[in-house]
């Protein structure tokens, strides 16, 4: 049996928490990270420094002053920059070793479903339905583990196994081709289907009322709390090292973590 190579400096701190070979299967691990803004940065900064050895980076945006509250790659210096482009700079300057590729976006900000297919995940931080749901879609479609998190208005993660329940169970989308639907349709089905369950926050004082919730999937409403944003993106690189490594518990669709840090209490639905 060969020895696993030695492990590099840089992740020594984490040696006992992870084995070696664990490390090097992060090494080998190739991850897609959809949406780069708030949560999909801090997530992808945290598995490169963890040791994730590939990632996919998709967005096609751009930075602007609204994102200054809670986006990483955020900056006087970055205003009107691509946000791919940005977060491959910066994660280059932390692992000069990890493989850094630029998916680049298709019509409604989709993403190619080949370039998804075989990842041993796919993180999506992408907040249009429509992104959402083309990037649902192509991972179950590339048999590719899929992670999503929500920052408000408590901290929400699933993850979707492309062998599991269909994500679209029960949404006016379900068999259908997404160009059937206008983005306001879209935005209506999400916001009327299980995604308004996903939002509501059982219960906590942060929880969000129905006309809220659709204002915010029509685009005509935007919330955002930077401490909020930043948990979500660790949890989600979390849930993605912990299916990459096999380890833990992943709160696997239909059921769904949330964390509220206004009341500290932990849900887990199975």
């Amino acid at each position: 049996m060969s020895r696993p190579p030695a492990t590099p400096v840089m992740f020594q701190r984490q040696m006992g928490y992870l084995g070696a070979e664990e490390q090097q299967r992060l090494a080998q691990a190739s991850v897609a990270v959809l949406g780069l803004g708030g949560v999909g940065g801090v997530c992808a900064e945290l598995l490169v420094r963890a040791g994730v050895g590939h990632l996919l980076l998709g967005d096609g945006d751009r930075f602007e002053p609204t994102n200054l509250n809670r986006q990483i790659g955020a900056t006087g210096e970055t205003m009107g920059q691509a946000k791919e482009a940005v977060t491959a700079a910066r994660l280059a300057l932390i692992n000069p070793q990890a493989r850094l590729a630029i998916i680049p976006p298709l019509g409604g900000h989709g993403w190619r479903p080949d370039l998804l297919a075989g990842r041993d995940a796919v993180i999506l931080a992408a907040d249009a339905p429509r992104a959402a749901l083309m990037a649902l879609r192509a991972a179950r479609r590339g048999h590719a583990p899929l992670v999503e998190a929500v920052a408000l208005p408590t901290i929400q993660i699933r993850a979707f196994d492309p062998q599991g329940p269909d994500p679209e169970d029960g949404m006016a989308t379900q068999g259908r081709p997404l160009s059937d639907f206008s983005d306001e349709a879209l935005s209506q089905a999400m916001a009327e289907g299980p995604l308004a369950a996903w939002l509501e926050g059982d219960g906590s004082p942060l929880a969000l009322s129905p006309a809220m919730l659709l204002a915010m999937a029509q685009g005509h409403s935007a919330l955002s709390f930077g401490p909020h944003v930043w948990l979500a993106g660790a949890l989600a690189a979390l849930e993605c090292l912990k299916i990459i490594l096999g380890r833990g518990v992943v709160a696997w669709h239909p059921g769904r973590a949330a964390l509220d840090p206004c009341l500290w209490r932990l849900f887990l639905a199975e």
